[in-house]
C-alpha cells in the first residue's frame, strides 16, 4: 500500500498523516499516524523499517524488531504478519511481491546509480519472479537534475535509453522510466501504473517543493 498524507494528526510542516519516524515530528504524532494506518488495514503497528542512507543496503526480516537502528534502503521478508515499510517525500517508493517474499525499496538517484533495485530483485528465486510497483514520486516534469546525475546512470548503465532532455544547462530526469528499466533488466515484472507526482500533487509529502516536510509510505505484509 501507497499511503498520502491526507489525515493523520501531525501539523506545522509535517501537517497530516507523517510516518516518517526520522522526521523532526513529534514521535507521538508519527506513532499515532502509524496506528490509524495500521487499524485501517488491519495489521500490526509494529512496522520493519530501516534508516535509509541512500545505499544498496538490503535487510531481510522476521521480526519488525530485527531492523531497529540498522541502516539500509531495502527490506524484504517471507514472514506472514509482518509490515516492511519504506518512506518517502520524492524519492521512488518500490514495492516486490514474489510467490513467497516481498520487498520495499528506497531509491533516490544514488541509490537508483548504485544498484539498489538490483540488489533487492537479486533475493527472489529465478522461480519467483517479483512483481514491482512504483509508487508516488517526484516526476521529470520537476526532477531537475545536473550533468553529475545523468554520467552516473550512464556510467551504472552503460546500455541503457536516455531517460533525461536538457532543459537550459542541466536535464530534466525521468527516475520512474529509469528504475522500470533498471527493474526489468534485474529480472523483475513491472507494472506500467504512472503515479502521481508529489511536487505537483498536494496530497504527498515533497522535500523539492516544501523543503522540511513529511514522509509518506510504503507498507507491505504477506
Amino acid at each position: 500500500m501507497f499511503t498520502t498524507r491526507v489525515g493523520g494528526s501531525s501539523i506545522g510542516p509535517y501537517a497530516g498523516l507523517n510516518l516518517g519516524a526520522a522526521t523532526a515530528d513529534d514521535p507521538a504524532k508519527v506513532r499515532a499516524n502509524r496506528q490509524r494506518v495500521a487499524r485501517t488495514l488491519g495489521i500490526s503497528p509494529e512496522w520493519a523499517s530501516l534508516r535509509q542512507v541512500h545505499g544498496t543496503g538490503v535487510l531481510e526480516v522476521a521480526d519488525s524488531a530485527e531492523c531497529q537502528g540498522l541502516r539500509g534502503d531495502a527490506l524484504i521478508t517471507g514472514a506472514p504478519g509482518v509490515p516492511i515499510s519504506v518512506m518517502a517525500a520524492d524519492c521512488l517508493p518500490v514495492a516486490l511481491v514474489g510467490a513467497e517474499v516481498s520487498a520495499v525499496v528506497h531509491a533516490g538517484w544514488r541509490g537508483l546509480c548504485a544498484g539498489v533495485l538490483q540488489a533487492a530483485v537479486s533475493n527472489f528465486s529465478r522461480d519467483s519472479r517479483p512483481v514491482a510497483w512504483i509508487g508516488p514520486s517526484v516526476g521529470r516534469c520537476h526532477y531537475q537534475v545536473g550533468r553529475e546525475v545523468v554520467e552516473a546512470f550512464r556510467e551504472a548503465n552503460p546500455t541503457s535509453p536516455g531517460f533525461w532532455a536538457a532543459d537550459g544547462d542541466r536535464f530534466l530526469f525521468d527516475m520512474r522510466a529509469a528504475a522500470r528499466w533498471v527493474l526489468r533488466r534485474a529480472g523483475a515484472e513491472v507494472d506500467d501504473y504512472e503515479p502521481p507526482c508529489t511536487v505537483c500533487d498536494s496530497r504527498f509529502y515533497s522535500f523539492r517543493r516544501d523543503g522540511e516536510t513529511g514522509r509518506h509510505a510504503v507498507v507491505v505484509w504477506r
